[in-house]
């Protein structure tokens, strides 16, 4: 028994250490080069990117950088994606309510009829936790999110998804069960508040992906790109009718 003690200590020890030396890459660590998002006044959907425990850190490539590109390349001129360091979540609200503001703005003045913009929020990582966060406190401000997705949460939530959200999921991996278990694996009991008001689509297990893969898996991909489509294809006015 004592010798499981000191053990547990030691994984907690390296695992307390390892994000230590994330947060102090990342305030060192001079930027990768990478495309910045174009400043553009017509974002008809905004992707926020909880990142993870490395995303703070720049180390070309993150795992979720394919994912975001993906996303936004869907319609480049219309999707704008917000990474979100896991250091400094409190950046996700302003930004969206910026967009929001100017929508409304626009919408005031006579330049823009539609919605809107559609909300899609990842969360990879400890970035679940801030993602789980993030909708909460949207729901305080009565701000509707289209999706939200979670990918292997890891640190600390409850796991209670905010009412406000259309659709959920959450992905999780054991490709190395039970090694490192239960510090290492994914959540795979999140669950809706308000299953009346959320569609959550489940706790699902993704095969033969660990970690730093499964943020890449063809199920997460396919869900959020289509996400992102059919965001698309509900704000944008029919060219006949106008509607």
């Amino acid at each position: 028994m004592l010798k499981e003690k000191v053990r547990f200590r030691w994984i907690a020890t390296a695992a307390a250490v390892a994000v230590l030396l994330c947060f102090v890459a990342g305030l060192v660590a001079p930027p990768r080069a990478a495309a910045k998002e174009p400043k553009r006044d017509n974002c008809r959907v905004l992707v926020v990117a909880f990142v993870g425990g490395l995303g703070v850190a720049r180390f070309p490539p993150s795992v979720t950088t394919s994912l975001l590109n993906e996303m936004r390349s869907v319609e480049p001129t219309e999707v704008c994606v917000r990474p979100v360091s896991t250091y400094f979540p409190w950046s996700a609200a302003p930004w969206v309510q910026k967009h929001l503001k100017r929508h409304a703005a626009d919408v005031a003045a006579g330049r823009d009829e539609g919605p809107e913009p559609r909300i899609i929020v990842i969360g990879y990582s400890l970035g679940v936790p801030h993602a789980l966060s993030f909708a909460r406190k949207m729901d305080r401000e009565h701000v509707a999110i289209e999706m939200l997705v979670a990918v292997d949460s890891k640190g600390f939530t409850n796991g209670v998804i905010a009412p406000n959200v259309k659709t959920a999921a959450n992905y999780y991996e054991r490709e190395l069960y039970p090694m490192f278990w239960p510090l290492y694996y994914g959540k795979k009991n999140l669950r809706a508040e308000d299953p009346s008001r959320t569609d959550f689509l489940g706790n699902i297990q993704i095969e033969h992906e660990g970690h730093f893969s499964i943020v890449t898996a063809h199920a997460v991909r396919a869900l959020l790109s289509g996400a992102v489509r059919d965001a698309i294809m509900e704000k944008t006015p029919d060219a006949a009718t106008g509607e």
